[in-house]
């Protein structure tokens, strides 16, 4: 692999660093929809978890936690308080099958909720960046985790 000439020193180190910027945004990005979420008791990383499981109609752990590019356990760490709230519930997967989660009705009328605040928080941050530079960031986005998750795996089963 060639060396990135910009990177030096430790103090260029932060500047260039993938996984501090890429972090910092998500900050950023995420403090602004957990404004929106604040008054319904929510977070943005759990209006998420609620959407994947409501999008995936009872979604087996593994295949939830792939999907969302998290460990299993950080999911079930993750689910945790939406059980206790009796958002989500566990169910029986089918025979040889593993646990399933789904939304229950004090879940699906929380994510409808949220859903309207969700809207107000998008419109913002894309007035802030920009529809098309939104758009074109989004494509960019979705392949780099495409080709991350692939080499991920390539590297799993080496």
């Amino acid at each position: 692999m060639k060396k990135d000439p910009r990177i030096v020193s430790m103090e260029g180190m932060l500047e260039h660093c993938v996984n501090f910027n890429f972090r910092r945004l998500a900050r950023l990005v995420g403090s602004h929809y957990d404004r929106e979420f604040a008054h319904l008791g929510i977070k943005t990383t759990q209006y998420s978890l609620l959407s994947a499981i409501y999008y995936a109609k009872q979604p087996a752990l593994g295949e939830l936690a792939q999907g969302l590019a998290l460990e299993r356990t950080t999911l079930l760490r993750n689910l945790g308080p939406l059980e206790e709230r009796k958002l989500v519930e566990s169910v029986p997967g089918g025979r040889g099958q593993s646990r399933r989660v789904q939304l229950t009705p004090s879940g699906r009328k929380l994510l409808g909720a949220a859903f309207k605040n969700w809207k107000k928080a998008q419109a913002g941050i894309l007035k802030e960046i920009g529809f098309s530079r939104w758009s074109n960031l989004s494509r960019e986005l979705k392949d780099l985790a495409h080709g991350l998750q692939a080499g991920s795996a390539q590297a799993k089963s080496e």
